[in-house]
């Protein structure tokens, strides 16, 4: 029984820390974008990100990682705007890669 409730514990403490991670939260300035998620907010420049790929698809919506060049970011497609922040963003840098929005 113990065994049971410390892998029940591992696992949800893994699922929420996962969630707490992705940003629900995204502000695009000129040079830098913002980001909110549930724990912190974290800025990282414009100019760094590489590219924004699908992770995964399905009809209920889509996981996008955005790569830049100090690591990586997974967001939630299903944000008000996230379209619009994707067209904006690759205004300011067209030298992003966009696959699978």
């Amino acid at each position: 029984l113990c065994l049971l409730r410390a892998w029940a514990a591992f696992v949800v403490g893994g699922i929420w820390w996962g969630l707490a991670r992705i940003p629900t939260w995204i502000t695009l300035a000129d040079d830098v974008l913002t980001f909110q998620t549930v724990l912190r907010r974290f800025e990282i420049p414009n100019h760094t990100v590489v590219s924004v790929k699908a992770l995964w698809s399905d009809p209920f919506g889509t996981m996008p990682v955005l790569k830049h060049t100090g690591g990586k970011v997974t967001l939630i497609s299903a944000m008000d705007g996230f379209h619009e922040f994707l067209t904006r963003l690759k205004d300011l840098n067209p030298t992003i890669e966009v696959r699978g929005m």
